[in-house]
């Protein structure tokens, strides 16, 4: 069978009762046509967390072999859920100063990653960082500050962690799968 390229998206939900997965084809008005479906009673899973790696193996290989079997090609790269790891949300922020030049998706990327920087914890491993608002030079309510100006810019966020372990556990176990983790949700 043929590899999907990067026109498909494969979505592994690895669940306390199922293992889901769905491989669909990315069109090009931006939606979804699935193309292939799999799902098995999971094993070695107990709320969403994995008690025992082999037993977990054996539901995500039947799952994304029933998906695959289905859309006729493999995949070797999936978006997987975390909904057992232990999340946590936090709110945070970060300001920098840019000295009156336009600002860019590079100073946008430093900010979001300056805001990230003061939860990194050795324990914990961040899964989003998403942007709330940003401020320029105390105006408030900007949604996208690209291409403006000003003297520092501050953005607060909300970031999302999980367990270090737990996203550990699932990567483990994908790679025995023959899968890479192309993001976590």
């Amino acid at each position: 069978m043929p590899r999907l390229g990067k026109s498909f998206i494969t979505a592994l939900d690895i669940g306390s009762s199922k293992t889901s997965c769905f491989i669909a084809e990315i069109l090009p008005t931006g939606g979804l046509n699935i193309v292939g479906i799999g799902h098995q009673v999971s094993a070695g899973i107990k709320s969403g967390t994995i008690t025992d790696i082999k037993l977990a193996e054996n539901s995500i290989r039947a799952a994304v072999g029933a998906a695959e079997q289905m859309a006729e090609a493999t995949v070797d790269r999936v978006v997987v859920n975390i909904s057992g790891c232990k999340q946590e949300s936090h709110n945070a922020s970060a300001e920098m100063a840019i000295s009156g030049h336009e600002i860019s998706p590079r100073d946008i990327h430093r900010i979001i990653a300056q805001g990230c920087s003061q939860l990194q914890d050795e324990d914990r491993e961040i899964i989003h960082c998403i942007p709330i608002e940003y401020t320029i030079d105390n105006m408030r309510g900007i949604k996208d500050p690209n291409g403006m100006h000003g003297k520092f810019l501050s953005t607060d966020m909300h970031v999302m962690t999980a367990s270090h372990t737990a996203i550990l556990n699932i990567t483990t176990c994908l790679a025995n799968c023959h899968l890479d983790v192309e993001d976590f949700i």
